[in-house]
């Protein structure tokens, strides 16, 4: 997540990628990329890492009852 993160904020500061022709979802991915803006990129990579990281911690903080196979 965070390579993802880094390569959009890559995609919003370096502007020579709108001269390129691209099809339809490469403009749109550009496009909404461009109106979240850096701060708008980073702010959604912060919070889906924080999700990402929270979920772990609930989940090692609490973990699933291990079943047994015992024989009769």
């Amino acid at each position: 997540m965070i390579v993802m993160t880094g390569l959009c904020l890559y995609l919003v500061v370096d502007r020579t990628h709108q001269d390129e022709d691209g099809d339809a979802k490469a403009r749109l991915f550009l496009y909404l990329l461009n109106l979240i803006g850096v701060k708008g990129v980073l702010a959604i990579g912060i919070g889906v890492c924080g999700y990402i990281l929270f979920k772990i911690w609930k989940r090692f903080s609490n973990p699933p009852y291990v079943v047994r196979l015992e024989r009769l």
